[in-house]
């Protein structure tokens, strides 16, 4: 069998090229180059009720990282849940517990334009939690790491079901020292406050009107609801129940994550057993 012989000057043209395909491929900062990890959880939060999504683990590698969502990771996850979004954000997912929920119990604060009926849209018998659901300010809220946003190029960066793992290189959140983040999915009814979230929920207090289209809320009207309690940092606990799915301590330490207004300590107490 003859080799055939390119000569040198062949042989600098394709080692020139082999150096350009080197250089065109994404590089990655050590540790992220054996890909990340993401551990999910959806809860139906101040509702009360079991999780939607039970924390679980994904692996991303390094050449899905451009390409890969937060909404599709979600997906990989949900199992036979129906997940619904608008660009990016969620609007409805399905939850048999919303069918029997009962609203009178809610003890969150709240306005009175919140539940104007022009912008209520409570339907119990559909198997969904829907954005607008009880009250119109309720809806699907989502951190990743315990936080909304991040920065790139001195820009802010409002995370979404659109962000992807890439994103979330850029604005540092992954990086080489911590390769895994906690993506958590929850509902609110009233933009934040029931769960504990300070600085997040501003609630209408002028009537919605209607604008030719659809009926709205004047945003420049609004007061600040603050929270009447703490959100506990769960991240910890995601990840530790993603990883420990048959630990016999597993059903108490969920149920703590099931607990909207369960305490760091207890959170502490539930990650530590696993």
């Amino acid at each position: 069998m003859k080799i055939k012989s390119y000569g040198k000057k062949a042989l600098a043209v394709v080692g020139s090229m082999a150096m350009l395909a080197a250089f065109a491929s994404p590089t990655f900062a050590a540790g992220l180059d054996d890909g990340t990890d993401f551990y999910i959880a959806v809860d139906q939060s101040t509702m009360g009720g079991p999780a939607i999504v039970a924390p679980a683990h994904v692996h991303v590698n390094p050449a899905d990282y451009s390409t890969t969502t937060v909404l599709e990771l979600l997906n990989d996850v949900k199992g036979s849940v129906t997940v619904h979004d608008n660009w990016g954000y969620v609007d409805y997912m399905s939850s048999s517990f919303s069918n029997t929920y009962n609203f009178s119990n809610y003890t969150g604060t709240y306005t009175d334009p919140c539940l104007d009926t022009h912008m209520v849209s409570t339907n119990q018998s559909d198997g969904l939690l829907k954005e607008k659901e009880f009250t119109g300010v309720s809806g699907w809220m989502m951190q990743i790491d315990s936080q909304t946003s991040g920065t790139y190029g001195g820009n802010t960066v409002w995370y979404s079901g659109t962000t992807t793992v890439q994103d979330l290189i850029d604005t540092g959140l992954l990086n080489a020292g911590d390769t895994s983040a906690t993506i958590r999915w929850y509902y609110s009814l009233n933009m934040g406050a029931d769960m504990g979230l300070a600085y997040s929920s501003w609630l209408p207090t002028e009537d919605p009107t209607y604008n030719g289209t659809a009926w709205v809320y004047d945003w420049n009207s609004t007061e600040y609801t603050a929270p009447q309690f703490t959100m506990a940092n769960k991240d910890a606990l995601v990840k530790a129940l993603a990883n420990n799915p048959t630990d016999p301590d597993y059903a108490a330490a969920l149920a703590v994550f099931n607990t909207v207004n369960a305490t760091q300590t207890a959170v502490n107490a539930a990650t530590a057993s696993l």
